[in-house]
């Protein structure tokens, strides 16, 4: 997992930290080329929409998408309470299941694991990967990069890797915090590339469609805090990117 260096600073208050200046794009790829129905995994509730909204649109569009999530992302408030919110997770999950239909998608298996302890579950994460692997046998399986500096996403992705690669599964994996938390250096230190992937112009509009669907991220709640996913977070995603490992392998 990328550890943002240095730390990114937040501004009192807030429960985001403030973003870094977007990457350069690079070159275009195009689009991965997959035979069969995609699963989609998530660590959290928008996961999918912020890191790999348009490339989903399109899959569930040309090959078939399932959406399936670990965590009901109860955690994106620190601990704060909301006023008027008793249950955070039922408002996340309400909020996934119009953002997956949103992009054309069908939703899946829920998790149930707790949100901001995936790297502390790791029987149970694998447990769980391994039966929706098992349940939908996909042609591919789209996820959070496994370096992605956010620990529930690099869980999610290190265990995926594993587990679809003992299936010759194939792994997509794009990135939701590392091109917002970490500066260009550290990310070319890895070995991967953040390469950026064309997708047609209809799926645009799915994806704000869907982000749409997320109001309790993408909006401020209580006077103060700024939104959990703010505006500055979201213009680094204004394109597709997917990790890329070994050239010309998106790994």
């Amino acid at each position: 997992m990328l550890i943002p260096d240095p730390t990114p600073p937040r501004r009192p208050g807030c429960l985001a930290p403030e973003s870094l200046p977007a990457p350069a794009e690079g070159s275009v790829l195009p689009l991965p080329a997959v035979a069969g129905p995609v699963a989609v995994l998530s660590a959290h509730p928008d996961d999918e929409v912020i890191g790999a909204g348009r490339l989903v649109a399109h899959l569930a569009g040309t090959v078939g998408a399932t959406a399936h999530c670990a965590t009901a992302g109860e955690g994106c408030y620190l601990g704060r309470p909301v006023p008027g919110v008793d249950d955070v997770g039922a408002v996340r999950r309400a909020e996934w299941l119009a953002a997956v239909a949103a992009l054309g998608a069908r939703p899946g298996r829920w998790g149930g694991l707790p949100d901001g302890a995936l790297d502390a579950r790791p029987d149970e994460l694998a447990a769980w990967v391994a039966a929706v692997l098992e349940e939908s046998a996909p042609s591919a399986v789209l996820v959070p990069w496994r370096l992605d500096p956010h620990p529930d996403h690099a869980a999610l992705g290190e265990v995926v890797a594993r587990e679809a690669g003992r299936r010759g599964i194939e792994v997509l994996e794009f990135p939701v915090w590392a091109t917002v938390w970490c500066r260009p250096e550290q990310l070319a230190a890895t070995g991967w590339r953040l390469a950026v992937v064309g997708t047609p112009a209809h799926t645009e509009a799915a994806r704000e469609a869907a982000l749409y669907c997320y109001p309790s991220q993408t909006t401020e709640q209580v006077p103060g805090w700024g939104a959990v996913v703010p505006p500055g977070a979201l213009a680094h995603h204004g394109v597709q990117r997917l990790a890329v490992g070994a050239p010309g392998e998106v790994a």
